[in-house]
């Protein structure tokens, strides 16, 4: 009976030793699994295509200088023009208007969407501490604000 009592023993601890090995081994692939779904699925805008720039034009000491940024680009059907897009971008971030280009291929990343031609505005913003300026990028079809980050000044 002693001999059949330590086999079951025996039996009970490889199969408990078993157990803890398949359950780990669910825990870890269940994590895995987790952690790149999660990555995957990661929805912050971030730029995949930068725009190609076709136009920059430098702030002028003009204090009304938006005539002058826009003054290389020609209107195009279809498109809202330079200064609507500076526009735009003053009546949501204050400050001043340094620059505007002209780019194409702009999507966020995990966009579906082809790349959209954009105006990328420079405010240089009024309570900024900081030697930074905003880069506000307008879809030109629409006139809707697609995306804006922070960089130094130049």
């Amino acid at each position: 009976m002693d001999k059949h009592h330590s086999q079951s023993r025996l039996w009970g601890v490889e199969r408990g030793w078993i157990n803890l090995v398949i359950l780990v081994f669910i825990v870890f692939v269940v994590a895995a699994t987790s952690g790149f779904l999660l990555w995957k699925n990661n929805v912050r805008p971030q730029e995949t295509n930068l725009p190609i720039q076709q136009n920059t034009i430098q702030p002028t000491n003009m204090p009304n200088n938006t005539n002058n940024l826009c003054s290389q680009f020609q209107p195009v059907q279809g498109e809202i023009k330079c200064e609507d897009a500076i526009q735009i971008a003053i009546e949501k971030y204050s400050g001043e208007v340094q620059e505007i280009e002209e780019g194409s291929g702009f999507r966020l990343v995990n966009s579906k969407n082809k790349g959209k031609n954009v105006w990328i505005v420079g405010v240089k913003l009024k309570e900024s501490q900081e030697n930074q300026k905003l880069l506000v990028f307008i879809d030109k079809a629409d006139g809707k604000e697609l995306y804006s980050r922070h960089t130094p000044a130049k």
